[in-house]
């Protein structure tokens, strides 16, 4: 069976896009932005609504403090793992970025929670797979597919570009997709277009898997850059739609709408 996410991709090839990953937290700036904000990607063509279960702390060390500012705001207005999920019930596909919090003590019951809700989740990590949560629960993040298939909910692995003798385990063991972090630190520096066309390729020789590509998009002209690269199937960006959304709903919507717009695939 095709995944909604795997379908999405498909649809955005054919109609020559890059698939767009807007992330909004439930919660942030206030409750009721989020969720008008939340509605709004998911009505977007060829998109897929990205968010996020909040944590007071415990971020890996590449976390930019918008994001950490953000997390602890949706925190402390009481979205927990239930609230997050009941707030993505219609919004299809989605995309759930899980921290430690939301999984408890169980991962498996964590996944149970997420099946026939949830379209892929993943669960956060430093570089090189440090700070894993899977790592963090005992188990080996080869498993990843093993869990994928046992309850139906794929497993989504992060690579990094720039460490590319880090990349085969995630790449040979993400389901869907792969979240291809093309600078070390969320809203850092990008790399180059061209050592980013080497990362893709690199990837693409092991494992012929989509590429979505985030870690310090910010502008339409970063996204219609990597419109250019070849091998490359998807955008996300948080904290420019996080300082978009904190400002206004309407500074929110302009920024989605450029961005989307960007995505148009360009392939020299």
């Amino acid at each position: 069976m095709v995944s909604p996410i795997s379908d999405a991709f498909v649809q955005a090839r054919t109609g020559n896009r890059l698939l767009f990953f807007p992330e909004v937290l439930p919660g942030f700036p206030n409750d009721a932005n989020s969720l008008t904000a939340l509605e709004y990607v998911a009505g977007m063509p060829h998109c897929v609504v990205k968010a996020a279960t909040p944590v007071p702390d415990g971020h890996p060390g590449n976390t930019n403090d918008l994001i950490r500012r953000a997390h602890r705001v949706a925190w402390d207005g009481g979205w927990d793992l239930e609230r997050v999920l009941a707030s993505l019930d219609g919004l299809r596909p989605n995309f759930l970025v899980v921290y430690s919090e939301a999984v408890g003590n169980s991962l498996e019951a964590f996944l149970q929670r997420c099946q026939g809700r949830v379209d892929a989740v993943i669960f956060v990590e430093g570089i090189a797979g440090r700070q894993s949560l899977l790592v963090q629960a005992g188990l080996r993040p080869e498993s990843t597919p093993l869990l994928s298939a046992k309850f139906n909910v794929p497993i989504v692995r992060i690579a990094y570009a720039a460490h590319l003798d880090t990349v085969e385990e995630p790449v040979r063991n993400t389901s869907d997709l792969l979240y291809l972090a093309v600078s070390d630190e969320t809203g850092g520096q990008m790399l180059e277009r061209d050592e980013i066309q080497r990362a893709v390729d690199h990837i693409k020789a092991i494992r012929d898997v989509p590429l979505m590509a985030g870690f310090g998009i910010r502008t339409p002209a970063h996204v219609a850059m990597l419109a250019t690269i070849d091998g490359l199937d998807g955008i996300t960006v948080g904290s420019g739609l996080f300082a978009a959304l904190e400002h206004s709903l309407d500074r929110f919507k302009q920024e989605v709408d450029l961005l989307w717009a960007a995505m148009k695939r360009n392939v020299p």
